[in-house]
């Protein structure tokens, strides 16, 4: 473990006397002692004072090729350069650049190259990369960069430990079947990001559901980020087991519409294993979305939460999925398991989301529906006046009918519900209608 705060530290400290210069060196190893390239680095004046040490190369070049020279120069000695971090090149040193990585790099263990290209293609990464060998490679992040041939480099990284792929433009497409392959040798892989800049390969790529082929374990995968298409996202849960597996985040780019009513089931799809003790869900109106948390009244430390996200399509009861989060690698329980649930909104607790007074009656039914064995419902002010509505309808329906929403409500808990207006008339209708029916709930004033 390195002993200085900043990668050049020891630097300072070595031309502090002779005896200090010597203590320095007599560890390198242990001391992690590494020489720092930058565009302000006389690069070959540098690596001709000091002793044979890893290099670090870090160039930001945003607009302006400055101290190309110097970063080329560095890359000339591939045998000590155990580190790059190049951010947004100019097309010609992307160029230079390029041309001096197709070589082997034996003991580079991170790499990272971003770009901020947003066009279709972008800069490109050659099949002969680092000579198509990563053995020391444990840490490898592109962003906005096209690299198709990536599986195989794969192939050869054993020692992988994260792997981020950010912004993946439609020339640098890479099919599910070819990543599968390329991770299948990732034993130590911790996390993995693959972030699609487009949800569709380009019209001359193939799309179809790939041959099965035989399943694959990632065993250290611990977390896991997606954004792409739901078919790609298919494809690779039904090729991999990740038995260690904590955090995951999935959004679809493809336009996911579904009812409410197929939340279970996408959950479901997601997941491999039961997850248990999720008894209670809080749902959370933000500015042009909705996130529904599932966690546990216990509050135990290392718990686990799932949240959905969703948007309302504003037509019928339909709603587009955005993202589901998890914290553990388990699967949902039936939605109806919870006993209580929270509905209010970000920001001002007493004014929800303008969409949100446009839901319809029957998409909150829709919602409410799924949480049949629900005892406790708690509702801020605002949703209260959006919700409303649709509990009065409720009272409207008879017999068994009206008891398919909430039938075994007990308690319900309104912000602000002492005082007069359509939301206290409304809910005491649907209170009058069940005390009817013979189930009795309870109204109260809810306190946060």
């Amino acid at each position: 473990m390195c002993e200085f705060e900043n990668e050049d530290d020891w630097e300072t400290l070595s031309h502090v006397c002779r005896r200090w210069r010597y203590i320095v060196f007599a560890a390198p190893r242990r001391l992690e002692l590494r020489l720092v390239c930058t565009a302000g680095t006389p690069t070959r004046e540098m690596l001709d004072i000091w002793p044979e040490l890893p290099i670090l190369l870090r160039w930001f070049a945003r607009i302006s090729d400055e101290g190309l020279d110097n970063v080329v120069a560095a890359l000339e000695h591939n045998d000590r350069v155990c580190d790059i971090l190049v951010q947004d090149p100019t097309d010609y040193g992307w160029e230079r650049i390029v041309a001096a990585m197709q070589h082997p790099f034996p003991i580079l263990t991170t790499l990272h190259l971003w770009s901020f290209d947003d066009s279709e293609t972008g800069p490109a990464l050659p099949d002969s990369l680092l000579c198509g060998s990563a053995t020391s490679l444990q840490s490898f992040s592109l962003q906005s960069i096209s690299f198709p041939s990536l599986p195989n480099l794969l192939l050869s990284a054993p020692n992988l430990v994260c792997l981020r792929l950010d912004d993946i433009p439609p020339s640098g497409y890479i099919s599910s079947a070819a990543m599968i392959n390329g991770l299948s040798s990732l034993t130590k892989l911790e996390e993995l990001q693959i972030i699609f800049r487009s949800s569709q390969p380009r019209p001359d790529q193939e799309t179809r559901r790939p041959p099965p082929s035989p399943r694959i374990i990632l065993p250290a995968l611990d977390t896991f980020y997606f954004e792409g298409g739901s078919e790609y996202l298919a494809h690779i849960f039904a090729s991999i087991d990740t038995p260690s597996l904590q955090y995951s985040q999935v959004t679809f780019l493809d336009l996911v519409i579904f009812r409410m009513s197929r939340i279970s089931s996408l959950i479901d799809s997601n997941c491999t294993k039961p997850i248990e003790g999720l008894d209670r869900a809080h749902i959370l109106f933000n500015d042009d979305f909705i996130d529904i948390t599932f966690s546990s009244h216990k509050r135990t430390p290392g718990q686990m939460s799932l949240v959905v996200s969703i948007q309302y399509m504003g037509t019928e009861s339909f709603w587009q999925f955005r993202s589901l989060t998890r914290d553990h690698h388990r699967s949902s329980p039936t939605l109806a398991d919870h006993e209580r649930f929270d509905i209010r909104q970000s920001g001002d607790q007493h004014l929800s989301p303008l969409w949100a007074a446009r839901i319809a009656n029957a998409s909150w039914l829709e919602l409410l529906r799924h949480f049949a064995a629900m005892k406790h419902l708690y509702l801020s002010e605002g949703v209260a006046l959006c919700l409303a509505p649709a509990l009065r309808g409720l009272a409207g329906e008879s017999g068994v009918t009206g008891l398919t929403v909430l039938p075994a409500l007990q308690n319900l808990f309104v912000e602000r519900f002492q005082q007069p207006g359509p939301v206290r008339e409304a809910i005491g209708e649907f209170v009058a209608a069940r005390r009817l029916s013979g189930h009795l709930v309870d109204v109260q004033c809810w306190v946060k």
